[in-house]
């Protein structure tokens, strides 16, 4: 087994995040491509973290049956945020997750319904901050934080004076 499976990943790229998109794109379509890619990337998130809240694997979310009651749950919380925080419309909604637009449509009612519990519209909170198209660096014309890499100091040596002769 990889002991590094988990590990985060870590671009060390010098090149802009979008330097790979041609040039010759129009500003605005350029823009939309951005959007597009951020878009992707925060519904990859959104589903992970659901999978991780729910202790279910994000492919579950993707099963063509309706599933066990858990993942059931986890792919209506999944529809709810990607329709509602990453603004896919109902129809986008129920083609990625294979789903009717009714479908994804109730799964919407339901989350909503269930956002009266404490506990659950505190789950979501914290998700819909971690997912937040708003706060996204790239979207919002701001640069991207800049990656440090710290090594570790090495481990001081105690010297012991009873041994240094």
């Amino acid at each position: 087994m990889n002991a590094y499976r988990h590990a985060p990943v870590v671009c060390l790229s010098t090149e802009p995040p979008f330097a790979s998109l041609p040039k010759s794109l129009p500003e605005a379509r350029l823009r939309e491509r951005r959007f597009d890619v951020q878009r992707k990337a925060h519904l990859h998130l959104l589903e992970g973290y659901v999978a991780r809240a729910y202790m279910i694997e994000p492919a579950e979310i993707y099963l063509a049956t309706r599933g066990r009651a858990d993942v059931a749950e986890a792919r209506q919380l999944v529809m709810y945020l990607a329709h509602v925080e990453i603004g896919l419309t109902i129809a986008q909604v129920a083609e990625r997750y294979k789903r009717d637009r009714s479908t994804a449509s109730y799964a919407c009612r339901e989350v909503e319904d269930r956002r009266e519990d404490p506990f659950f519209d505190g789950l979501v909170n914290h998700i819909e901050e971690l997912i937040s198209l708003r706060r996204d660096p790239f979207l919002q014309g701001q640069r991207a934080p800049e990656i440090v890499l710290v090594t570790p100091l090495p481990k001081p040596t105690t010297a012991n004076p009873a041994n240094s002769n």
